[in-house]
C-alpha cells in the first residue's frame, strides 16, 4: 500500500505533461487579423502591412478605417474617436475629433487626397464636424462637411490644385461593408471630372 501511494503523484504528473503536451500540438496557429479585401488591391496591401510590420508612427494604433484604392499603390486611413454610449436628448454635445491621411508607394503623402483634421460634437444623431482642416465652417457653405452616421462617414472637402484650381474632394464609407466611394471635381462645376470605388477594413 505504501508503495502504491508513492507512486500515484508520479502518474498523476505524466498524465497532466502528456494532456499538456498534447494540447500545444493540437492548438491552432496563430493567423493574420489583417486580410486584404480583393486581389486588386494587392499592392496598397502590401505597402500598408510593411508599415504595420514595422510600427509606424505615422498610423493609428487601433480603431480605423484603412481604404484601398484598385491597381494602385496607395491607400488611406480614417480615424476618429468613438461615439459615446449614449447622448441623452438632442441638446447634449460630446466634442469629437478626427482624420484622414494618405499613402502613396508606402510613405505618407500629403499632396494625395483625402487628408484633414476635423473636429466637432457627437449628439444622439451622430457627429458634425465645426472645424475641418483648422477653419470654422461657413454655415453658408453647403458643401463642405464631416458627418458622422451609424451606418455612413462623409467628408467633403475643398483644396487648391497644383494648377491654382479650387477642387472639391468627396468620399462615403459604408460602414457595414466597408465600401467606400470618393470623387474630385472643379469647385465651379458640379460633375466630377474623377471618381473611384474601393474597399476599406476597420482595424480594431
Amino acid at each position: 500500500m505504501k508503495v502504491y501511494w508513492l507512486c500515484l503523484p508520479i502518474v498523476f504528473l505524466i498524465a497532466v505533461s502528456c494532456i499538456s503536451q498534447t494540447a500545444k500540438k493540437q492548438a491552432p496557429k496563430a493567423q493574420s487579423l489583417f486580410v486584404c479585401p480583393d486581389a486588386a488591391s494587392k499592392q496598397g496591401c502590401k505597402s500598408y502591412q510593411e508599415l504595420v510590420k514595422a510600427r509606424d508612427k505615422g498610423l493609428p494604433s487601433n480603431d480605423y478605417y484603412v481604404c484601398f484604392r484598385k491597381d494602385l499603390d496607395e491607400f488611406f486611413v480614417v480615424s476618429f474617436t468613438k461615439p459615446p454610449l449614449k447622448v441623452d436628448g438632442p441638446t447634449t454635445l460630446v466634442p469629437g475629433v478626427g482624420y484622414a491621411s494618405s499613402y502613396k508607394n508606402g510613405v505618407d503623402d500629403s499632396t494625395t487626397e483625402p487628408n484633414l483634421e476635423f473636429s466637432g460634437n457627437w449628439n444622439q444623431y451622430g457627429f458634425v464636424a465645426n472645424l475641418i482642416n483648422f477653419e470654422a465652417k461657413d454655415e453658408k457653405d453647403n458643401v463642405t462637411g464631416v458627418v458622422i452616421s451609424e451606418s455612413q462617414f462623409s467628408a467633403t472637402f475643398k483644396y487648391a490644385s497644383t494648377k491654382g484650381e479650387t477642387l472639391v474632394y468627396g468620399l462615403t464609407i459604408q460602414r457595414s461593408t466597408g465600401r467606400f466611394a470618393e470623387s474630385v471635381r472643379k469647385d465651379s462645376e458640379q460633375m466630377a471630372f474623377a471618381d473611384n470605388t474601393g474597399r476599406c477594413i476597420y482595424r480594431k
